[in-house]
């Protein structure tokens, strides 16, 4: 992508300079039963404005659609926000919810304040735990609500674990929570769920002073966060390795400033196919941007791991924090729902003309000579009106529809999708009068064809809510059709209809989405890996990494074919062999137990129809 430039006012810069200038070391003694020092300074990371509409979207992850049972409860403190803003601000905390894991409630204080110009929001952690009972890693600094979940226990019942603030000087942000940001504006959501990911520990303590021109980390306490385990260059040096890099020192500012930084945990390789997710270090040091934040480049408006970059444009909602961010959580001690899947659009209607779009078929059933209309407004006798959901069109159909018996029996059927997949969902929008009349709709879904006998396979029936002009989203698992092509039908169907009748009204149809899971990085040998085909070779990362004495390794197959997979020591030597065997297409993975094995570095190749690849892991015994 592009890189845009942000020039921001003089007020901005002195505001940044002065916020980092004030940071004051503060370690106090946790009470001696729990034998844990507490960093109670806050490290505030920012998001910035870009003035571009970039006119993408992420949809929520797949968790959120399914209102699956929440692994984790927010309670959030409101300070100087509207009705509305609120409502956005619990969707973002709800996206959460259903992502991530704990039995301690998660505190946060939300401030609706003014901030400088061109940054949106911004957020910390309110303290940072080290050496409490149920740490991964000793003398690591572990955001409050990471430790508190670690832990199992509340640490500090009285203080907020995340202080996040949104910019009340800001005035083109949008409020809505359906994901349609307009042009020119900017998806409070998306900056809200951005915030909070900082606040759970998406963050580092690495900095470079202005003045000294030294990089250092621990934020003068001399022990990193656990962000900051992971964070390596090119070569894969360790920036908290202090004999490469003294802390402080000119060498690490170097490094933090060279745009060539990566995130290297298995969880988070893993999910971004076998790579080390890109950190945005730039060649000059942006407080509150760089280091703790993806590459901007590496993961532009529209991927599904944008969310976490240091800037956001107009009309770029973004609902999902997307499978490298969940795996970084998953690396720092988060356990996440269902292996932290999210959802991508696979394909989509929105209607954006006056015209219908090809292939869209409606049948009137019932015989009245009035099937489903296409509109672009509806207007009530009152003044109540219907507008489309995302676009400029929509479906509409009303009790004029019955025949004379008071049937009513149109269809409206999709275009041909093909390629479903196990785990996508189809989603749309629909409305009614609600109140007394029983608006009904029916779902059906053909394998053949899309004449109306071919379809055979009826996946729901369900009232349509009220009330007029409202919207509603249902959702249905398409896991039954994997690896067909189909054809969906909506029908509107009311038995004692019509003028006469005591069933019907009115009803309106609009966006139609079919989301499919990604694939996601493997944290638990146990953990089925996702049955479908992939869209070329490749050997992932294995898992754990280092490892002692056991590792696994992932690799895909688009073909079938006789797949070796051997291992080497440092000198080139192969050392063993642990596939020589046909497999077919998809996902797998093999177990290499090192245990006669010494200390090393090991490389192992997938060799498989002609292509070849290389990794390296670390046996550490």
């Amino acid at each position: 992508m592009t890189k845009y430039n942000i020039v921001l006012s003089v007020m901005f810069v002195i505001l940044i300079q002065f916020t980092f200038a004030q940071k004051m070391q503060e370690v106090t003694q946790w009470p001696r039963t729990q034998q844990a020092d507490v960093l109670a300074e806050k490290n505030w990371l920012i998001l910035k404005w870009i003035d571009k509409d970039m006119n993408t979207w992420v949809a929520p992850p797949e968790d959120f659609l399914a209102h699956r049972t929440p692994g984790a409860t927010f309670d959030v403190t409101y300070n100087g926000f509207s009705p509305t803003a609120r409502t956005a601000f619990q969707f973002a905390v709800d996206i959460w919810a259903s992502l991530i894991n704990s039995s301690v409630p998660i505190k946060v204080k939300a401030n609706w304040t003014p901030l400088a110009p061109g940054v949106l929001g911004s957020a910390s952690a309110s303290r940072y735990i080290r050496n409490f009972p149920g740490a991964p890693m000793n003398d690591t600094w572990y955001p409050i609500a990471l430790a508190e979940k670690l832990n199992g226990s509340v640490f500090s019942p009285d203080t907020a674990d995340i202080v996040a603030n949104f910019n009340s000087n800001f005035s083109n942000w949008y409020l809505g929570t359906d994901g349609q940001t307009p042009s020119g504006e900017v998806d409070l959501v998306t900056v809200v769920l951005h915030e909070l990911c900082h606040g759970l520990g998406f963050l580092g303590s690495m900095s470079v002073d202005s003045a000294s021109g030294m990089g250092s980390w621990g934020l003068g306490s001399g022990f990193p966060f656990i962000y900051d385990h992971y964070t390596e260059n090119g070569p894969g040096q360790q920036l908290i390795n202090t004999t490469n890099f003294p802390n402080p020192s000119t060498a690490l500012a170097n490094q933090l400033t060279g745009d060539d930084l990566f995130f290297n945990g298995p969880e988070a390789v893993g999910a971004n196919s076998g790579n080390r997710p890109k950190l945005y270090a730039p060649s000059n040091w942006e407080q509150g941007s760089s280091y703790s934040h993806l590459d901007e480049t590496t993961f532009p408006p529209g991927n599904p791991n944008s969310l976490m970059t240091p800037q956001i444009g107009n009309a770029e909602p973004i609902h999902a924090p997307g499978p490298v961010t969940l795996g970084i959580f998953r690396d720092m001690g988060w356990s996440t729902q269902s292996g932290g899947g999210t959802s991508v659009v696979k394909w989509e209607e929105t209607f954006t003309s006056g015209s219908p779009p090809p292939n869209w078929l409606v049948v009137d059933n019932d015989g009245s000579g009035d099937a489903l209309e296409y509109r672009q407004l509806v207007v009530f006798q009152g003044g109540d009106t219907v507008q489309p959901q995302i676009a400029q069109s929509f479906w509409f159909g009303n009790f004029s529809n019955a025949n004379s018996s008071g049937l009513i029996d149109e269809w409206l059927i999709t275009p041909r999708v093909q390629n479903i997949d196990a785990g996508d969902s189809l989603y749309f929008w629909a409305g009614a009068i609600g109140g007394s009349f029983d608006d009904s709709l029916k779902v059906f879904v053909s394998t053949t064809g899309n004449s109306l006998s071919d379809f055979t396979n009826q996946i729901a029936y369900f009232k349509v809510d009220g009330p007029v002009s409202s919207w509603h989203q249902y959702g249905f698992d398409l896991t039954p059709f994997n690896g067909e092509d189909i054809y969906i039908a909506v029908n509107y169907y009311i038995v004692d209809g019509g003028p006469a009748g005591t069933h019907s009204d009115n009803v309106w149809i609009d966006h139609f989405l079919i989301t499919t899971d990604s694939v996601t990085g493997i944290s638990d040998p146990d953990r089925p890996i996702a049955n479908r085909i992939p869209q070329g070779y490749s050997l992932q990362q294995n898992y754990p990494n280092p490892f002692n004495p056991v590792t696994h390794i992932p690799f895909s197959l688009s073909k079938a074919g006789h797949v070796k997979i051997e291992v080497y020591n440092s000198l080139g030597q192969k050392v063993t062999s642990l596939l020589n065997e046909y497999h077919p297409a998809g996902r797998h993975e093999v177990a290499f137990d090192a245990h006669r094995f010494s200390s090393g570095i090991y490389y192992y190749q997938l060799e498989v129809n002609g292509f070849r690849q290389v990794k390296k892991m670390l046996l550490m015994r």
